[in-house]
């Protein structure tokens, strides 16, 4: 079934084909079921599609995944670094405007 969406991304109208989506799905769908449910055996990309009018192109344009970062070996890290880290960290917690609304 072809679908008609308005990016909340760009404001962009795109057209998708949504291979297994049905009318009765979208119902489901608008009646209150969660998407998931409702559009079972449609690809998250797409239902998020359905729900936003973002297309996974535009999706990975805008969000491009991270690269991964490397692990690193505690063992590398020296106890007097660990130390000074969590005094680092107490003193961010302990100060107020960094829990201020």
């Amino acid at each position: 079934m072809f679908i008609t969406k308005t990016s909340m991304i760009s404001g962009r109208t795109n057209t998708l084909w949504v291979e297994g989506l049905t009318q009765d799905m979208l119902k489901a769908w608008e009646n209150g079921a969660l998407i998931q449910d409702a559009l079972a055996g449609i690809p998250q990309e797409l239902r998020e599609f359905v729900m936003t009018g973002v297309s996974p192109d535009e999706w990975n344009r805008t969000f491009p995944e991270e690269e991964e970062e490397e692990e690193w070996d505690e063992d590398e890290v020296s106890p007097e670094d660990k130390v000074a880290a969590a005094k680092r960290l107490v003193e961010w917690l302990e100060d107020d405007k960094n829990f201020q609304n």
